[in-house]
C-alpha cells in the first residue's frame, strides 16, 4: 500500500499493529495481545453507522472500510497474476485404461546419496507402459515389470502419452530403496584418468552407475568412491 499512497502510509500503522498483536503466534501458542493482557482481544464487528455517531468517528470508519476494500482489491489482483503465470505451465492430461504412456522419473534429484554434483539434472522417461486403472481424478496405475520395486500408481504429471506405433522401449525402471530413493551405486568401471586440481594430481574413475545407462556415466574422484563404496572393487 505504500507505493499506492506514499503520503498516507502512516495512517495504516495502527491497523498493522493491531493485526500483528491479535494474530496467533506459534511460538507463544497465543496472540501477543493475550500474552500481555491475559485475555483475548475483543472482536471488532461491524460498526454502528447510525446518525448518533460523531463526524470524527464516522470519518474514521469510512476510511477504514475504504482501506479494507483496497486491500481486498490488491489481493485479488495478486491472485489473478499468480494464476496467469501458473496456467502458462499447466497442461490438461487425460488418459484411458489401455493407453500406453511413458513414465518420468528423476533419478538425479532422488538419488540415495546426493553428493555427486556432476550428475546431470535432467529427467528420464521410461516405458512405454500400459495403463491398468485410473485411481481417483489425477492418478493412474501402470503395468510395470514384475521385478520393479517402485509403486505402480503415479500422478498424471509424471506421465506422457505414447504417440504412434513405433517406440524405443526403456522398460527397466530404476531400482529404489525402501524409502523410495533411486539406487545409484557403482556398477562397473569404464575408464580412468588423472587430472590436475590446484596443481595436485587427482585420479578419477569413469563410473557406470547401477540402474542408469552407460551414457549417464560420470567421472568421480577415486577417494570419493573408495570412501562411499568400499565394497566396490573393479
Amino acid at each position: 500500500m505504500v507505493f499506492q499512497e506514499p503520503k498516507e502510509w502512516s495512517k495504516w500503522l495502527a491497523m498493522a499493529e493491531w493485526w500483528y498483536n491479535t494474530s496467533y503466534h506459534s511460538s507463544l501458542k497465543m496472540t501477543p495481545f493475550e500474552a500481555l493482557y491475559q485475555y483475548s482481544a475483543p472482536m471488532v464487528g461491524e460498526p454502528d453507522k447510525s446518525a448518533s455517531m460523531c463526524p470524527t468517528a464516522q470519518l474514521t470508519v469510512t476510511e477504514r472500510d475504504a482501506r479494507l476494500q483496497q486491500l481486498k482489491t490488491n489481493l485479488q489482483e495478486a491472485q489473478n497474476r499468480m494464476k496467469v503465470y501458473a496456467d502458462k505451465l499447466r497442461t490438461e492430461r487425460h488418459f484411458a485404461v489401455g493407453d500406453m504412456v511413458y513414465l518420468k522419473i528423476q533419478p538425479y534429484r532422488q538419488n540415495a546419496f546426493g553428493l555427486r554434483g556432476s550428475l546431470k539434472l535432467r529427467s528420464k522417461y521410461y516405458g512405454p507402459f500400459r495403463i491398468l486403472e485410473k485411481v481417483g481424478e489425477l492418478a493412474y496405475k501402470l503395468h510395470l515389470p514384475e521385478d520393479a520395486t517402485i509403486h505402480p500408481v503415479f500422478h498424471v504429471s509424471q506421465l506422457k502419452a505414447h504417440v504412434g506405433k513405433n517406440a524405443v522401449p526403456l522398460p527397466n525402471v530404476p531400482l529404489v530403496t525402501e524409502d523410495g530413493k533411486i539406487k545409484t551405486s557403482p556398477f562397473c568401471l569404464l575408464d580412468e584418468r588423472i587430472i590436475q586440481r590446484k596443481k595436485v594430481p587427482v585420479k578419477q574413475w569413469l563410473i557406470h552407475w547401477e540402474s542408469l545407462g552407460p551414457e549417464d556415466a560420470t567421472w568421480e574422484d577415486l577417494p570419493f568412491i573408495r570412501k562411499l563404496f568400499p565394497q566396490f572393487q573393479p
